[in-house]
């Protein structure tokens, strides 16, 4: 019984053994394959995110003299930008997400909504806040910019424009940044209207973002 004994321990160990043996491999295999996964992934998505305007407000947007070109166009706006991420991986800012807020084609104002190193969680959405104050020489403007004013103050909407600029790439769940680095760019047209006298709200619906990422405007 002894030996019989002994005989079915060693069977048991020797099992144990390549059970061992075998898991080892398979883990290094499998550690290897989820390796060469993520790089192809990280080489095959490009770094993509999609923009709206989930709401913008003009508190004021006027002028001192609009008779002539040497008054100001004074405003106060806020704007909320909404930034989704719809890849299965973080994406990264490696410039600045920077907003400009422009009429007739003209810039009022620019300004930083996102730093360099601002990651987006895969398929989530994040909001970034924007409110500014600010007034502008109708000199600057030039007087296209304010016979346009002029009209559009007749008929109580103003055109304005939201522009993004930056630049951002993927991060994989490894925590690697990729090289594959692609330049941002949108445009988000708003009809924007001056809130009633009183206590009135201007309702404002959603604006989705059109992709311009080869207009870099900053």
């Amino acid at each position: 019984m002894g030996c019989l004994d002994r005989c079915c321990t060693l069977t048991v160990q020797n099992f144990l053994k390549r059970w061992f043996l075998y898991s080892i491999i398979i883990l290094c295999v499998g550690i290897t394959i989820t390796g060469i996964i993520l790089f192809v992934l990280r080489l095959a998505f490009k770094p993509h995110v999609e923009a709206s305007i989930e709401d913008a407000r003009l508190t004021s947007f006027g002028t001192t003299e609009a008779t002539t070109s040497s008054s100001f166009l004074e405003y106060s706006i806020s704007v909320a930008i909404s930034i989704h991420n719809p890849t299965w991986g973080f994406v990264k800012h490696t410039k600045p997400l920077v907003a400009s807020i422009a009429f007739d084609d003209n810039s009022l104002l620019n300004v930083s909504v996102a730093g360099e190193g601002h990651r987006y969680r895969p398929s989530k959405k994040e909001v970034h806040f924007l409110q500014k104050s600010g007034k502008v020489l109708w000199d600057v403007l030039g007087r296209a910019a304010l016979e346009d004013f002029k009209q559009q103050s007749k008929m109580g909407v103003f055109s304005v424009e939201v522009r993004l600029s930056g630049e951002i790439t993927i991060v994989g769940l490894d925590n690697v940044v990729t090289r594959n680095k692609r330049n941002l760019g949108f445009s988000c047209p708003l009809s924007l209207q001056l809130p009633p006298p009183g206590h009135g709200v201007v309702l404002f619906h959603e604006v989705n973002c059109k992709p311009e990422p080869e207009n870099i405007y900053f």
